[in-house]
């Protein structure tokens, strides 16, 4: 298992993502399409072929638990 940002192109792809590969525990982020977790590998790569997903280095915005840190 991975812990990484899976970035999706919609919100319909991440919905049937993780209805297919039965993801159960995840910061969901329906604003900016992102999936925050551990992934096994087999999912991670169901997401990069089939849902067009790409796998995030580092969010390009404020996460909200991270304002106001220095």
């Amino acid at each position: 298992m991975k812990k990484l940002v899976l970035s999706f192109p919609s919100r319909e792809s991440m919905a049937e993502f993780i209805l297919a590969c039965r993801i159960a525990r995840v910061d969901a982020d329906i604003v900016y399409f992102t999936l925050t977790g551990e992934f096994p590998q087999e999912c991670i790569d169901i997401a990069l072929t089939e849902y067009g997903a790409v796998i995030s280095d580092a969010p390009d915005f404020i996460l909200p638990d991270e304002r106001g840190r220095s």
